[in-house]
């Protein structure tokens, strides 16, 4: 620990002090520092082992000292060789959410730090509206698996993220005979959000899926569960001709769950 660090660090300890006045003169102390050392010191406070509330009141000193402390803050954090538990930083990140570094970080840990770090990061992400994060949700989602994966589906349905549509729609596209079919229930979770986001880019497939295909056709039936999901998310979408068509032919499927889905 530097010098300047060692100087600073007992007003951070003094943030967890149960005497109001005490906190609040801490704050203010600080808050006059040099803002680089300041960022850098307030490092140590959050890699503390220090409550939680008093950890989130050291994040905030930081952020209201201005963009230079918090600049020299997120410079010290590195996902690839942490200085601070990554964990310790993600649960007072927010506190940033509006400086400019905080989402590029957020990105690198997401795709590159530790298994438990990924779903407290997205979900950090999630508050943040726009095409960079839903770009950034793409590319985890990509890589993520189980828990996560679905958590992410459930963002691209509430951000009603249409970037997602092309990727969703390659997951559930019918196969050939002769190709390997993915797991079913992340098919019909796929299905589901699609209707959720309410694309019509998603009909045709949608549409392929739900219906029986022609025997000669060579392409597979979708279980049964898949073909029901899809049929929800038809009658999500907005209206087309096609989709009323496919409808009606679903309101007779040999399924049962397929024609009750239908005839809702």
């Amino acid at each position: 620990m530097v010098e300047t660090e060692k100087d600073l660090y007992p007003a951070f300890e003094d943030l967890n002090s149960e005497d109001t006045e005490t906190r609040a003169k801490a704050a203010a102390w600080l808050m006059k520092q040099n803002p680089i050392k300041l960022g850098q010191a307030g490092l140590l406070a959050i890699a503390s082992n220090m409550p939680l509330k008093a950890r989130k009141l050291a994040a905030t000193v930081v952020q209201k000292a201005g963009e230079e402390a918090v600049e020299a803050f997120l410079n010290k954090i590195n996902p690839d060789a942490p200085v601070i538990p990554l964990p310790n930083f993600i649960t007072v990140a927010d506190i940033f959410i509006s400086s400019p570094k905080l989402i590029p970080l957020l990105r690198k840990i997401a795709l590159t730090g530790p298994t438990e770090t990924v779903r407290p990061t997205i979900e950090i992400l999630d508050k943040v509206p726009g095409a960079e994060v839903n770009m950034i949700l793409l590319e985890v989602f990509n890589l993520a698996a189980g828990e996560v994966k679905k958590d992410i589906l459930n963002m691209f349905a509430k951000r009603r993220m249409t970037e997602a549509v092309p990727l969703l729609l390659e997951i559930i596209k019918p196969k050939k005979s002769w190709e390997q079919e993915g797991r079913v229930s992340l098919q019909e979770r796929v299905c589901r959000t699609l209707g959720q986001i309410g694309s019509s880019e998603a009909a045709d497939i949608l549409v392929a899926v739900a219906t029986v295909p022609k025997p000669w056709s060579l392409i597979k039936q979708k279980p049964d569960s898949v073909r029901e999901a899809a049929t929800w998310a038809l009658r999500q979408l907005p209206d087309r001709v096609k989709i009323r068509r496919a409808i009606q032919v679903l309101k007779n499927d040999k399924s049962p769950q397929v024609r009750k889905v239908a005839r809702q």
